[in-house]
């Protein structure tokens, strides 16, 4: 009885994967369009590049589109079980990463299992994600899946050679440029007990000048412009403010001969109003962990 109530549950759960467009090809695993948004030739192209970067790190890169979710599923929940369904990921461990669009409420789930959860640090997912949804934010399907492999296999490696990239504003010793990239923080030492970062002169002291040097430079020269304008000023004692303004118009009065108005031009300022507003979609991800598994899910 037990075993027939289990494979009913099977039966069941395979029939929901297979509604939603889900069915992994055995023979090319990596690239599932069940929601048929791509060309064969964008297929085929995504799905050998993703062949390549799993060989290379051997760690599974899966994208998958699906029409819609099955009734009762979320994303991610959905995400998780098709990787535990059809056993994806390479090596002992199923090191892998999954990537599921549903089109129906345009869903995303993004899941990580075995040794991608350390090489994509919460800054690499955040990169994936930058990286792909701005393209499916303009259905430019091919160009977002061929950037989240191309993201994906950027950090794999960083991470491969001990380095996974993290947030490089976070407190780690060194300071992020973001036009010259890193840059130590260096203690140097004058032998003397004291010690300042950065570069110091040759002989072990600060380097700069003085602040006595600082005053003179600064000081001096505000005193000399100040003795100048002052000897200015007491040459011209018959300048004074008058108090009326008759005093400004000349003896005898003045006659305006010529008056005229003349129109130069005009500023005239347009403003579409859209009919329509554009959708608009949530740009928020929300993070899961747990269990074997962790990832993103959202809206694209």
């Amino acid at each position: 009885m037990k075993k027939r109530i289990l494979t009913a549950l099977l039966a069941a759960l395979l029939a929901a994967f297979s509604a939603a467009g889900a069915a992994f090809d055995a023979a090319s695993p990596y690239v599932t369009d069940g929601a048929g948004v791509l060309s064969a030739a964008e297929n085929t192209e995504l799905a050998d590049r993703a062949a390549e970067i799993a060989e290379s790190y051997n760690c599974g890169v899966y994208l998958m589109t699906v029409d819609a979710l099955p009734e009762g599923w979320d994303a991610y929940e959905y995400a998780v079980n098709l990787y535990t369904t059809y056993d994806l990921g390479l090596g002992e461990d199923r090191d892998g990463e999954l990537l599921l669009l549903s089109f129906e409420d345009r869903d995303y789930a993004l899941v990580y299992h075995g040794w991608a959860e350390t090489a994509f640090t919460d800054y690499g997912r955040d990169s994936v994600e930058d990286a792909m949804l701005d393209d499916f934010r303009k259905n430019d399907w091919y160009g977002g899946f061929r950037d989240y492999l191309e993201e994906s296999a950027y950090l794999l490696e960083a991470a491969r050679n001990g380095s996974p990239v993290d947030d490089p504003n976070a407190s780690s010793g060194s300071s992020y440029d973001p036009y010259g990239g890193y840059s130590p923080n260096i203690s140097i030492s004058d032998g003397a007990g004291y010690t300042e970062s950065g570069v110091s002169s040759g002989n072990g002291r600060r380097g700069g000048l003085s602040w006595g040097m600082l005053l003179v430079c600064v000081l001096l020269p505000c005193l000399i412009s100040f003795l100048i304008c002052m000897g200015l000023k007491a040459g011209m004692t018959s300048v004074r403010h008058a108090s009326q303004a008759g005093n400004y118009v000349p003896k005898g009065g003045f006659l305006l001969r010529v008056s005229s108005d003349t129109f130069t031009h005009a500023t005239h300022t347009r403003v579409k109003v859209r009919e329509d507003p554009p959708p608009q979609h949530d740009s928020g991800s929300t993070h899961h962990s747990g269990g074997e598994f962790s990832g993103r899910s959202g809206k694209f």
